[in-house]
């Protein structure tokens, strides 16, 4: 029995019928290589041969009694592959728009807690003869640093791999007695103010002069809650619109090199287009940047929680202002990497260790409890929105893989919707390529895959205005 960690928690305490907490990976696969015996069913042989090596996959999660403190993983005996793994086809001609449509249907069903938290959808009938594989995880399981590390265990590195079981002594558990569970929760509660106050006192002096510079009006960075309201910013619907994007990673780091900036740097930029772009055709143009919610990784090498796999959550997160009243691309990438290094600076001084404390620290059922009034009272609707969007970076694989003997072309990432954002941007480099992946709130804005276009067009008008910067 494995108790979350309060940060993994309150991703589940966070969740209600609008704002599902799960993430999203769409592979997009190449069978018709010479080598390739791609099937459903050697699709699913491999998987259930490594289920040693993804424990998490096995693990569902027990509840503490009365709320007393977070839950608690346990080896499920009814696990079953079957009940996670669906079989599917799109309609003809099976392009992006018909892809789109069934990521944004399976994307729009939350998961099912009385087992694993998660999914998978092997996808045929797309164009050229490619198959998708759709993973729909629970963000309470892992943070983007821990997917990927999760998805590299059903990739191999040549298409003919052979299925090769590994050894698995893997055996369910019981249900612990609510005694039991009561008495652990309540150990694990009492020293939990503890570690709290350790990471206050080792973040005061980052707090206190962050708190003091927003008073006194000379911050530099994102304020809390002073993001301005936007179209597709409020209470938020079950229904999910996706797009995808890829451009050539090579492309980004010229820009990077040519601006003097950073990878994530040249992202955000295009995410400030694609996000312009949303607004100007929603005819919903707003006066002043908008917030984005950046994760940063505090995840450290080696750093592979058990089992050999990584596992939750171990991220801080920075807010960085996106000028979308501004259509000079370069003047965007100038003005958000001053902006990035700024929010860089306040996020490392309060440090990274207190967000998860403080997660760790609320009790349970208030949490949830708010999460839930929220969403009653429409709270989304009536107060600013913390950040408008989520932009996230991801490092992927940077080699050629193979998903049960066919080569794979593309990984589109996409996060959750939190409360009141409805637009999240999710990059991940792929062998060569950066592979985008955005996901909306489809009732407040449809127009997922057209962000994901502008998205990659302003990578195109940065490297064109790399190029003259670096000529000139």
């Amino acid at each position: 029995m494995l108790r979350l960690s309060g940060l993994d928690a309150s991703l589940l305490y966070s969740e209600t019928p609008t704002a599902h907490m799960h993430v999203i990976g769409t592979l997009i696969l190449d069978p018709t290589g010479e080598d390739s015996a791609f099937s459903f069913e050697r699709f699913r042989e491999i998987l259930a041969s490594r289920l040693s090596v993804i424990p998490q996959f096995r693990r569902r999660l027990v509840p503490a009694p009365l709320g007393i403190d977070h839950p608690s993983w346990i080896e499920d005996a009814n696990f079953d592959l079957d009940d996670h793994l669906l079989h599917a086809a799109v309609p003809p001609p099976g392009g992006v728009a018909e892809l789109c449509d069934f990521v944004g249907r399976f994307t729009s069903v939350q998961l099912d807690r009385s087992r694993p938290l998660w999914e998978m959808a092997v996808v045929e009938g797309l164009a050229g003869g490619r198959v998708a594989v759709i993973t729909k995880l629970h963000h309470a399981i892992m943070d983007g640093g821990a997917g990927a590390e999760i998805m590299a265990r059903i990739f191999d590195l040549t298409p003919d791999q052979p299925i090769e079981a590994v050894e698995d002594d893997w055996t369910p558990e019981e249900v612990p007695s609510k005694l039991r569970l009561a008495a652990s929760a309540t150990a694990k509660r009492v020293l939990r103010p503890a570690d709290f106050l350790r990471a206050v006192r080792d973040a005061s002096g980052g707090v206190v002069e962050t708190v003091r510079d927003n008073i006194g009006g000379r911050s530099t960075t994102a304020k809390v809650f002073g993001s301005p309201r936007t179209a597709f910013n409020g209470q938020l619907t079950a229904s999910r619109a996706v797009g995808f994007g890829q451009v050539e990673l090579d492309t980004v780091k010229a820009i990077k090199s040519a601006f003097g900036t950073t990878v994530n740097d040249v992202i955000l930029a295009a995410s400030s287009a694609a996000a312009r772009r949303l607004l100007l055709e929603l005819d919903a143009m707003v006066p002043r940047p908008l917030h984005a919610a950046v994760p940063i990784s505090v995840r450290t090498e080696g750093d592979d929680g058990d089992g050999g796999v990584a596992g939750g959550n171990q991220v801080s997160l920075m807010t960085v202002r996106l000028p979308v009243q501004m259509d000079d691309d370069a003047a965007v990438l100038d003005y958000v990497a001053a902006d990035a290094r700024a929010a860089k600076a306040v996020a490392g001084r309060i440090g990274a260790q207190l967000l998860q404390q403080t997660t760790d620290v609320l009790p349970p059922r208030l949490v949830e409890g708010l999460s839930m009034t929220m969403e009653r009272v429409r709270l989304p609707d009536r107060i600013p929105p913390a950040f408008n969007m989520v932009v996230s970076n991801i490092a992927g694989p940077p080699i050629p893989l193979y998903c049960a003997g066919a080569s794979v072309e593309a990984i589109y990432p996409m996060g959750p919707l939190m409360h009141g954002s409805g637009l999240n941007i999710t990059a991940l480099s792929n062998c060569g390529n950066l592979d985008i992946g955005v996901i909306t709130c489809r009732d407040k804005a449809p127009q997922a895959q057209m962000v994901a276009e502008e998205f990659c067009d302003s990578i195109d008008r940065l490297a064109k205005a790399a190029e003259e910067r670096s000529q000139s």
